[in-house]
């Protein structure tokens, strides 16, 4: 049978299983009666130490989990409803699933023609049924909270390993989802134990791909961030350190409502500052918008790439969290002040990970490969960040290749600077690329090299100019402050 995505009218959240003793949960999800899907999460028995007084707080956790999880599923078709059939939804929690379906997936909407702006109807009971008592409010009353540690979600990129190394005299838990062997290598160059939580999609999802089913980018950051706190109550850690950066905040792209691009929907113009845009004051900002992260404003609607990423979903996501939990467990990213530059200037100075890491997207798809294909815009970025803190000799040996002297890779890397380029990739901002080339400009190691030397006047052309870079002990003073800081509240 033929799929027909327009013909589905629900998405439907139809069963949550969570098995405590086995640590393994079961989402269960349907599109109308017709497709059903049991994606299956396993955690793993609870580690020495760690008692059933956790196990409320992990299904609490779980539940969020579930709600994101399925956006795995419900794009396959994107209908205008989700049903929520496991029982009620709090204020935060339909916020959470309107927030993240929404502007989670909209570089999915961009891709297949739909519209940006999700007007989704949540069908869900009410957390207090009219004429019955009050709900019990979510974590209030006692839920028992994990034991005092941290761990640092790992996917094998630099902006973990440097994460990692800062809190490493801390002892942290590094935490995989499936457990990449870039994350393997960073945990063994690190010394830390690498705890793996392995996620299992169900197949029929893939089948009805083949089918005609609708694909695209997900909002993956939001499940391995559930993934990672939920972990804590089976592990035996309160505290979830994530290496977020302010660059996620930029738009990919700021369309008009019908989709098409706006004008001025690319980064500000200029550099001023490292991880900063000219145009706005702050980390990462972008001048076409209003707010952080996928706002929209009067000049469109914001396409984020990196919305799961970004100071704004982190905010939705740590009250869905203090609303499921209370303050039984900490969230938080520590690498917001910092730019993609200043990153690559500390992990520069770690060479422990240097043969360890892996930032390319093709590593992590279905390829199955193990290392940097050179041609994605996630490596030129890398390696352009990468080549303003080591000597070409050296990055070269970490890729394979130099990728800034060969000239076939020059337009490539002009998608990191040119306004409505900016690749749907986790890169950084078009200011930190311009700031970048209009360094190495000025680098004799690098201001001979082709792709260099052809986008340099394009960089001069912007008013681009080096950024400052943070020395590598400032920002790991600021990763141990970040993770120190009290929560607001």
């Amino acid at each position: 049978m033929r799929f027909n995505p327009d013909q589905i009218e629900r998405f439907r959240l139809t069963a949550l299983d969570v098995d405590v003793e086995r640590g393994v949960v079961d989402l269960g999800y349907a599109l109308d009666d017709d497709w059903t899907f049991t994606e299956r999460v396993s955690f793993g028995p609870r580690r020495a130490g760690v008692g059933p007084e956790l196990d409320d707080g992990f299904g609490r956790v779980a539940r969020l989990l579930h709600l994101a999880a399925g956006v795995s599923y419900y794009k396959a078709a994107a209908p205008a409803v989700l049903a929520v059939e496991t029982g009620p939804l709090t204020d935060l929690e339909r916020r959470f699933v309107v927030e993240l379906y929404d502007k989670g997936l909209r570089e999915f909407a961009w891709h297949n023609g739909l519209p940006l702006e999700r007007r989704l109807t949540v069908d869900a009971p009410p957390p207090s049924p009219p004429g019955g008592a009050p709900a019990p409010a979510p974590g209030r009353g006692g839920v028992t909270a994990p034991p005092a540690r941290i761990a640092v979600p790992v996917g094998g990129g630099k902006d973990s390993a440097v994460v990692a190394e800062a809190l490493r005299d801390r002892d942290p838990v590094l935490l995989s989802v499936n457990g990449h062997p870039a994350a393997r290598r960073v945990a063994e160059a690190a010394g830390l134990e690498l705890a793996v939580v392995e996620r299992a999609l169900d197949p029929a999802l893939l089948e009805l791909n083949d089918q005609g089913a609708r694909n695209g980018h997900v909002p993956i950051t939001a499940i391995v961030s559930l993934v990672a706190v939920a972990a804590g109550f089976r592990i035996g850690y309160d505290t979830t350190v994530m290496a977020l950066e302010g660059s996620a905040d930029e738009p990919t792209r700021v369309a008009q409502r019908d989709g098409r691009p706006a004008a001025g929907s690319g980064a500000a113009s200029a550099v001023t500052g490292s991880g900063a845009a000219s145009a706005v004051t702050g980390s990462g900002a972008a001048s076409a918008v209003t707010g952080t992260g996928a706002a929209s404003g009067a000049a469109g609607v914001a396409v984020n790439h990196q919305w799961s990423k970004s100071s704004e979903f982190e905010a939705v996501l740590t009250a869905a969290l203090a609303g499921a939990v209370g303050p039984a467990v900490r969230y938080r990213s520590v690498l917001r002040d910092a730019g993609e530059l200043d990153i690559a200037a500390a992990f520069a100075t770690m060479p422990r990970y240097h043969r360890a890491f892996l930032s390319c997207n093709q590593a992590f798809g279905r390829s199955g490969r193990d290392g940097w294909c050179g041609a994605c815009p996630k490596c030129r970025f890398v390696y352009l960040a990468l080549a303003t803190a080591m000597p070409p000799d050296r990055l070269a040996g970490i890729f394979g290749r130099d990728l800034l002297r060969d000239a076939t890779q020059a337009e490539g890397f002009r998608d990191l600077l040119e306004e409505d380029r900016k690749p749907f990739e986790c890169v950084g901002t078009r200011a930190e690329s311009l700031a970048a080339i209009a360094e190495l400009a000025g680098d004799r190691a690098w201001a001979d090299a082709a792709v260099v030397r052809s986008l340099a006047p394009v960089a001069a052309a912007q008013g681009a100019v080096p950024a400052a870079h943070l020395a590598p002990a400032e920002l790991v003073r600021r990763i141990r402050s970040a993770v120190d800081a009290e929560d607001p509240g």
